[in-house]
């Protein structure tokens, strides 16, 4: 049994973007403690898919197609999972997109769209659910970032500044929440397995792409892993261990960490040239 699963017996859960990469994987979790889990995305026929796969595992599954910057259809899918949940124990902000380029090359209706998604979709998502959330005095939220929350990653201007916006956010929603008994984590892992380059714009998607699919580490790893510090109370998820080195790195030498990060960015730029170079010889 999951450490989550003791700590709210209630087991109720809503995620976003739970169609795919992340979203699935910790609804597929949860699903095996047999959770009641509001299931949403933007795609419906995945959607129906995923809350199927769910049903079968053993969870109580509500699926609700949702875009998370659509306020006054966030704030209708919410009371309608009230109704049958009678509150709510685990929140997941996790609906996403990625985004790469040079800023000079970033078009300024992309940075909307990005920031629309991946950081006000967090925002609805909080300011949705606290009111709920502070009443019942328990709950937790969990917001998905990323490992570029932390580094300010030459090439990914948009999606770091997205993901930053969020990790100061659960920051700030640790220390706000604390005295009414509801939790705050933050997912700050690497790039990972997922389908989140389907979906990705700019000029540098390619290198986004690359980042994705020929990741170690897959949805179900990060999964596991948020979910373990989710029972703990962590306010951070960084995975795996040599992000964490970097952003120590980070903290205690904030130049010698850009230079690395500025070389990093280099070498993956010729990596994806010379992928380009072979599959067009």
């Amino acid at each position: 049994m999951l450490g989550v699963t003791l700590k709210f017996p209630k087991k109720r859960a809503f995620v976003t973007g739970a169609a795919s990469g992340l979203g699935r994987a910790l609804c597929r979790k949860l699903a095996q403690d047999r959770w009641v889990l509001a299931m949403t995305d933007v795609n419906e026929e995945r959607l129906q898919e995923a809350g199927e796969e769910m049903t079968q595992l053993g969870a109580d599954v509500y699926t609700y197609v949702l875009d998370v910057t659509d306020r006054e259809g966030y704030k209708d899918v919410i009371a309608q999972f009230m109704e049958v949940g009678h509150g709510v124990d685990l929140v997941f902000n996790n609906a996403g997109v990625a985004g790469g380029g040079v800023l000079r090359e970033w078009d300024i209706e992309n940075w909307d769209w990005l920031m629309g998604i991946n950081f006000m979709g967090v925002v609805n998502g909080c300011h949705f659910f606290l009111p709920i959330l502070e009443q019942q005095r328990s709950g937790h939220l969990v917001n998905t970032a990323s490992a570029a929350a932390l580094f300010p990653i030459p090439g990914m201007a948009p999606y770091c500044t997205a993901k930053a916006g969020v990790r100061v956010l659960s920051e700030i929603l640790y220390n706000e929440l604390y005295e009414y008994g509801v939790g705050v984590t933050v997912i700050m892992p690497e790039f990972f397995r997922t389908n989140l380059h389907e979906n990705t714009r700019g000029k540098d998607a390619e290198s986004a792409k690359h980042l994705i699919t020929k990741a170690k580490y897959s949805a179900d790893d990060v999964a596991e892993y948020t979910l373990k510090c989710v029972a703990a109370g962590d306010l951070y998820v960084i995975f795996p261990r040599h992000v964490r080195i970097m952003w120590w790195i980070l903290r205690l030498n904030p130049m010698m960490a850009l230079a690395l990060l500025r070389r990093w960015a280099e070498q993956r730029r010729l990596r994806v040239e010379q992928a380009r170079a072979r599959r067009n010889a």
